[in-house]
């Protein structure tokens, strides 16, 4: 009887910490996805459905292109699957530059039982990287400094107006 107890604590425990980690990964901005040994989707959180356009219901031969129509991507998950190493690569989405990184997981033993994707929106690093390069190549000193104080209000101004639509969005 009291290992029965103690069983069922232990399980509601387990259970708690699984929701309260999906919780977390349901809010994150950057988009998530984890597969399994075989290769099947066991989560994905908003952020990366939002990053994607769904495809509709038509027959699809990996019904993973339903999720992210992109089969490099899907490529990558099971190579990552197969070799084991990470993978780390940058795409076009849309009007966004993603950065995306494979990782696969593993059990107590070592052993890959599944691969998890992390999916970055870059866009406003590589557009400032961009900025300052073309302004370290046509400008002068002063010039330059006005220039990329002008480009970081510009960048904080953006990111101010994604977040209050990104809370509106919730």
């Amino acid at each position: 009887n009291n290992v029965s107890k103690q069983l069922a604590r232990s399980m509601y425990s387990l259970i708690l910490e699984r929701n309260r980690l999906m919780h977390m990964l349901d809010g994150l901005s950057e988009g998530i996805v984890a597969i399994d040994e075989s290769g099947h989707v066991s989560h994905a959180n908003p952020a990366l459905e939002r990053m994607f356009t769904r495809q509709k219901a038509v027959h699809l031969p990996d019904p993973r292109m339903k999720l992210i129509p992109d089969e490099t991507v899907w490529e990558d998950f099971d190579s990552v699957l197969k070799v084991g190493e990470p993978i780390t690569r940058t795409m076009d989405v849309r009007d966004m530059t993603i950065r995306l990184t494979i990782s696969p997981t593993t059990d107590e033993l070592g052993a890959i039982v599944g691969a998890v994707g992390l999916f970055s929106d870059i866009t406003q690093m590589v557009l400032v990287s961009s900025g300052i390069e073309e302004i370290y190549r046509t400008e002068g000193d002063e010039e330059r400094l006005d220039n990329i104080k002008e480009l970081i209000s510009s960048i904080a101004l953006y990111e101010e107006n994604n977040a209050n639509e990104e809370n509106l969005s919730l």
